[in-house]
């Protein structure tokens, strides 16, 4: 098998787009994608082989070490692998760079939503999530974090509930 920066190498176009607010055109993976559009190629990881996503296998190249997070793209293109728009950060620096740019905004519970949730007393997360068209680990992590929007929220088996008093009733307590 070829060096890793060899097979790398080969399968990026350093004629890709120049994406809003970035100086310098982004170098874009051509090769395998996984499901969410983002580059994937086989590496070697801690001695294992295995598929590793392109923008950690492109800042290992660069900085001889993994990143110790994510390798999180300034440009926002998944396909990106130009070492200059990556960064290291954390999944929650992650989604603070995409509502600083506004590209997570659509997905809070604004006070109408969340007036409405409390208009119809309880619904599972899975149906309030179907209700706003919001993806569900957005729902779950209101659920989980209580005092984000003053909604009493609690789990009844596998199921979270919005509404204590019919998640109570549901487990068999007093109404």
């Amino acid at each position: 098998m070829k060096p890793l920066s060899e097979r790398f190498w080969s399968k990026v176009n350093k004629d890709g787009p120049t994406m809003p607010g970035m100086k310098t055109n982004c170098w874009e993976w051509t090769g395998a994608l996984d499901g969410n559009g983002r580059g994937q190629i086989l590496a070697r990881v801690n001695g294992e082989q295995k598929d590793s996503r392109a923008a950690r296998v492109a800042w290992f190249l660069k900085h001889g070490k993994w990143p110790k997070n994510l390798a999180c793209h300034h440009c926002d293109n998944e396909k990106c692998v130009r070492n200059d728009h990556l960064f290291d950060g954390t999944q929650a620096e992650n989604i603070r760079d995409a509502m600083a740019k506004g590209r997570a905004v659509g997905f809070r519970l604004s006070a109408r939503r969340v007036s409405e949730l409390k208009r119809r007393g309880w619904v599972t997360l899975s149906h309030a999530s179907f209700l706003f068209g919001i993806p569900y680990s957005t729902v779950y992590y209101w659920a989980t974090h209580r005092d984000s929007y003053g909604l009493p929220v609690t789990r009844v088996g596998r199921a979270w509930f919005v509404g204590m008093k019919e998640a109570k009733r549901l487990a068999g307590g007093a109404s």
